[in-house]
């Protein structure tokens, strides 16, 4: 960014480029800008050292550790017992969403009000053609592992608002997500497999639209279990 430090030069930009044979599929703009900045007609960004740094201080002031503490303190206020799990979730997006589901099933087997909290980014390796995003995608995986069981639910959503190239901020599903998929004449594993998940959401129901948030640190990832 324009207050931190940046290592990499015109020369690094070019010799990518060269390698994965990309010089000549980019636009003629962006190879005019790189060759001007070979020739030196055209500045490299300020490097680690410069003097201009000296004034510069860069503050974190909030990160997804915010975010699953304030999710937390909401849930508690509601009279669930609440946990943050983690800060650090990261991994296949649809392989978090089988370990959810666990997690989650485990929480049914007691009584009360409790809830997990993550925090943290998955990704997903798309093979398929669908729409989606990660946190949909977490919480279609999820759903194929809850079915039938009551008084659960599990929340995705990512902080910004934003899920992939959708207008959701991720999904909910509970343990009847599955069914209400089948008795729409839908297969689960099959939107799963395509990596559609926003198309699939869309027609069973369970999207979460915030709108954009103004700021983004990360997804949160909710497992409630309600009173029994």
């Amino acid at each position: 960014g324009p207050t931190a430090p940046d290592p990499t030069t015109f020369k690094d930009a070019y010799e990518i480029l060269k390698r994965y044979g990309l010089w000549d599929k980019i636009p003629e703009a962006a190879r005019s800008r790189i060759k001007l900045g070979l020739d030196g007609k055209v500045e490299e960004t300020p490097k680690p050292g410069d003097p201009i740094f000296k004034r510069i201080v860069n503050l974190i002031v909030a990160g997804v550790g915010d975010a699953c503490k304030a999710a937390e303190s909401y849930l508690r206020s509601k009279g669930y017992r609440s946990t943050i799990l983690t800060r650090f979730m990261e991994g296949e997006a649809k392989e978090i969403g089988v370990f959810s589901a666990g997690l989650l099933r485990q929480l049914s087997e007691r009584r009360g009000r409790y809830a997990m909290i993550m925090g943290g980014e998955t990704t997903v390796t798309v093979k398929g053609r669908g729409i989606g995003g990660r946190n949909q995608e977490l919480a279609l995986s999820a759903s194929l592992k809850l079915r039938d069981l009551k008084d659960c639910c599990l929340v995705s959503v990512g902080t910004d608002g934003v899920d992939g190239p959708t207008d959701a901020a991720g999904a909910m599903v509970d343990g009847e997500t599955y069914w209400d998929a089948l008795r729409l004449g839908l297969n689960p594993v099959e939107f799963l497999a395509e990596n559609d998940s926003n198309t699939f959401f869309k027609r069973v129901g369970g999207l979460i639209i915030t709108g954009y948030t103004g700021t983004n640190v990360g997804d949160v990832v909710l497992l409630l279990k309600a009173d029994r």
